[in-house]
């Protein structure tokens, strides 16, 4: 199965045509038939008409879903905001999915969760099946730079990895009690995951000579490595620094790696660049 995903910084509704912007980071999804997008900096206004308890009507991930839809594309999205931003913006990440999603939690892996701070960072995921007792958890991550607060949240984000099968387990919903004489047959349960892999993306503010090799140590695999060493000197901010990234674990292995929204036919949409990484699972 061909699984592709594309990270993407939003850049917090900063950019000038955002709306226009926002059409052509759709019609690249549906052009590259993108199965998955984690997005950071991926934000609504306060005061934004409410759609739910969480999403208000401008969230740039909910514009980038009806836009999809227009296309005939249906994805799945979760969205948790991690601080106010601009004064006026609900800033936080998504996951959205064309394939449907098995579960979905969020968890704060800064030290403050305080909104009126801008380190509180936030972690979202969600689980998706990719074939017979196979899921892949993809978390859509946007750490502090290193000294505000980067060291410590990648340490709490590995362990956010780690608790996720607990925390989706106890959010299920209890079984309906079911009065009466027992069935004859009993009802059929889901089946067990015999593999789970794990994909992190996003914008980790942290070069590659600095901190981030940390998660080296903890397993993971950098699959958006490719991409520095076909397109050398590019990096993943307007600013040439290369701080987006995608790291995978156990045996996902990326088939290809590129840098989007660059330039040339995909001229920026943000201040950030787009990484795209496609396996085969």
């Amino acid at each position: 199965m061909r699984f592709s995903l594309l990270t993407l910084n939003l850049h917090t509704w900063q950019e000038a045509d955002q709306l226009e912007k926002l059409d052509r980071v759709a019609q690249f999804v549906v052009e590259e038939n993108i199965t998955c997008l984690c997005l950071q900096e991926c934000a609504q206004s306060r005061e934004a008409e409410e759609l739910d308890e969480a999403l208000r009507a401008d969230n740039a991930g909910h514009l980038i879903r009806e836009r999809l839809e227009r296309y005939g594309l249906k994805y799945s999205m979760t969205w948790e905001c991690s601080h106010y931003g601009f004064e006026r913006y609900e800033e936080g990440s998504a996951v959205l999915s064309q394939l449907p999603f098995l579960g979905s939690c969020s968890q704060y892996v800064s030290e403050t969760e305080d909104r009126e701070i801008v380190q509180s960072r936030k972690v979202v995921m969600a689980r998706l099946a990719v074939g017979p007792n196979t899921v892949i958890d993809v978390y859509s991550v946007h750490l502090s730079p290193p000294g505000a607060g980067f060291e410590t949240q990648v340490d709490s984000l590995v362990g956010f990895v780690a608790s996720t099968p607990d925390l989706l387990e106890q959010m299920k919903p209890p079984r309906p009690k079911r009065r009466g004489p027992p069935r004859k047959r009993a009802a059929p349960q889901p089946s067990p995951i015999a593999t789970r892999l794990v994909c992190l993306a996003g914008d980790f503010n942290e070069t590659p000579e600095g901190g981030i090799g940390a998660l080296g140590g903890h397993g993971y695999l950098e699959a958006s490595a490719g991409a520095r060493e076909t397109q050398p000197g590019t990096g993943t901010t307007r600013d040439g620094r290369w701080i987006d990234y995608v790291f995978v674990k156990p045996a996902l292995r990326p088939q290809s790696t590129s840098i989007v929204f660059h330039g040339g036919d995909r001229p920026p949409v943000s201040d950030h660049y787009g990484l795209v990484v496609e396996f085969e699972v």
